[in-house]
């Protein structure tokens, strides 16, 4: 049996007993103020059934050590990250203009696609420029080279080359060449001769 004391109103027993409710009670709608809240020795808070942490009128948060969560991160506003970091996902999408002043390097033969007609491709011909009609541009280690179906126009530091099927233009430091053009009889040309070059109502042929 419990011993009630003069002046209470409850015995000892119940005494007791409201004693450990209060203690063992969640602190609901309790609030600190500036001595705060502290957890240690391995202590921590759990948020259970939607509860969150609300931080208002220019509060902050520091964190020295990790974060590591799982979900959504929605964040409005300015931000700033600093140091190295990691990015790992299937696709990462962003939506507005970027400003690098830094270097922008692709590494493990990626690609940089522009839209759905430009493509940079590291491999193949030391790297090249694809688009969506099948043109390139590329390099082969000593020129450049702008190619279309059957035709392309090579430049290096000895000659420039301009190409079509069989039919070629090429200069070099004092010298032109041209192979694969249309042929005239030389009969057919006052004062022509076989191996000369004439032009034509506008088309350059050789004479045979």
């Amino acid at each position: 049996m419990g011993v009630v004391h003069i002046g209470l109103k409850m015995s000892g027993d119940e005494l007791w007993r409201k004693v450990e409710s209060i203690a063992r009670a969640t602190l609901a709608r309790a609030a600190f103020g500036r001595s705060g809240a502290r957890f240690y020795e391995g202590g921590s808070a759990v948020f259970e059934d939607g509860g969150g942490i609300i931080i208002r009128n220019s509060g902050y948060i520091i964190i020295d050590g990790d974060i590591t969560g799982a979900g959504e991160f929605d964040w409005t506003g300015p931000w700033k990250l600093s140091g190295p970091g990691q990015v790992t996902a299937p696709t990462t999408e962003w939506s507005g203009d970027i400003e690098l002043t830094g270097d922008l390097n692709v590494v493990d033969a990626g690609r940089i696609k522009v839209g759905s007609s430009l493509v940079l491709n590291p491999s193949g011909n030391n790297g090249r420029v694809e688009f969506a009609n099948g043109a390139q541009v590329f390099t082969d280690g000593s020129s450049i080279q702008v190619y279309l179906g059957n035709g392309v126009c090579q430049v290096s530091n000895a000659e420039a080359k301009l190409q079509v099927g069989g039919t070629s233009f090429r200069v070099q430091s004092g010298q032109i060449y041209a192979s694969g053009m249309d042929t005239m009889n030389a009969t057919e040309v006052p004062g022509g001769f076989v191996g000369a070059i004439v032009n034509f109502s506008g088309q350059i042929f050789r004479l045979v």
